[in-house]
């Protein structure tokens, strides 16, 4: 059998398979993309096939209710987690996810220690909000997802965060007080604060630009009721404070990262339940090691040192002044603006950050190595 048609062209991964019929294909490539441009000029060496083994890995992992089990709840999460219903259907059940395997090129099975850039999915439904534009301003339309859709993805994202590192975008909204007391904050958030139990935020997923968002309107955006929000927040609480232990388990250190859902096909009780989609990867996580950057926050710190990316947050400015969600051809034709390409040497080491990572991870739960071309974390923070 051979992959199925492009469905999709992602900026990191192309989506294959043929509508509404598993499996979907996520062919992961070597390229790139920050500050939502899309593909970046570069490409980095095996990072596709690194991230899909990652994102197996994890997910097979988490969809074993003994890894729920025999996993010991840090103390600060103790009291409000215990005896939560997410956390006992977590241990009873393991963690839902969409993840099938990897895959070779005839969609054939493949070991979970070897790797390939192809991972099998199940399908899930994608609801598009339409930009609409009304005498009183511009919106998007998400009036589809008051109908109480199934299989179908949550158009959120969800962020938590451990600690607020240098770059965090959380400092940008540290003034707003009424957003900071809403997602749990008391004071006002600081470059080198850190959280014992992840601070939640939601962002949208699928407008042209994502935007923070109160608790309240990811409720109204998604169509969720308040047992329906409670059972997502603890999923993604919990499942951040179990990711936090793997990593902590090879000595790098979880910061912050973000999630994506969908809700299940399967209704319990009458209320819906929720399964992990998308990917678990550096590229969705900020990781470091001896507090050298393991993530794309690498690539962001880059960049930040470039016009490109002051131009880039002009751009997005200007397009929200004028109600248009375009600001990727302003920065290209107005500002004429486009992202450098990176130094060779700097491009080896960028590379190398997802095999080091796929390889501490592969020897850490299967006792072997992955990519036998690695650097160990060492030698890698040593080259950074």
């Amino acid at each position: 059998m051979n992959l199925p048609p492009v469905m999709f062209h992602g900026s990191v991964k192309t989506v294959r398979g043929v509508a509404n019929t598993a499996p979907y294909i996520f062919e992961f490539t070597d390229n790139y993309s920050i500050f939502d441009w899309g593909a970046m000029p570069d490409k980095l060496t095996d990072k596709g096939e690194s991230l899909a083994f990652i994102s197996n890995l994890l997910f097979r992992l988490l969809e074993k209710k003994e890894e729920w089990e025999k996993w010991s709840l840090p103390g600060a999460a103790l009291d409000r987690y215990q005896e939560s219903k997410t956390l006992k259907k977590l241990r009873n059940d393991g963690l839902v996810h969409h993840g099938l395997g990897l895959v070779d090129k005839t969609l054939e099975s493949i070991p979970l220690n070897s790797s390939s850039k192809y991972l099998a999915v199940k399908p899930v439904k994608i609801l598009k909000p339409e930009f609409k534009r009304n005498p009183d301003g511009s919106f998007w339309d998400y009036t589809e997802y008051e109908k109480k859709p199934l299989n179908t993805l949550v158009p959120l994202e969800i962020i938590f965060r451990f600690s607020v590192p240098k770059g965090s975008s959380l400092l940008e909204r540290a003034n707003d007080k009424e957003y900071c007391r809403d997602i749990g904050l008391l004071n006002t958030p600081r470059e080198g604060d850190v959280f014992n139990i992840p601070i939640i935020e939601f962002s949208t997923k699928l407008e042209s630009s994502d935007r923070y968002i109160t608790y309240h309107e990811a409720m109204e955006m998604a169509g969720l009721d308040h047992v329906e929000f409670n059972t997502l927040f603890e999923t993604a609480t919990l499942l951040a404070l179990r990711l936090k232990d793997y990593f902590n388990d090879v000595d790098v250190k979880l910061h912050d990262g973000k999630f994506e859902f969908a809700f299940s096909d399967v209704e319990d009780k009458d209320q819906r339940s929720f399964m992990l989609v998308d990917v678990i990867t550096p590229d969705e996580l900020r990781l470091s090691y001896k507090n050298v950057p393991l993530s794309k926050e690498n690539l962001r710190n880059y960049y930040r040192k470039t016009s490109w990316c002051e131009n880039v947050k002009k751009a997005k400015k200007i397009a929200e002044e004028r109600g248009e969600k375009d600001w990727k051809t302003i920065c290209e034709t107005e500002l004429g603006s486009t992202p450098p390409s990176l130094d060779p040497t700097v491009k080896k080491t960028f590379s190398m950050i997802y095999k080091s990572i796929a390889n501490t991870m592969a020897m850490k739960h299967l006792e072997q190595n992955i990519f036998f071309d690695s650097w160990g974390l060492d030698k890698l923070i040593s080259k950074m």
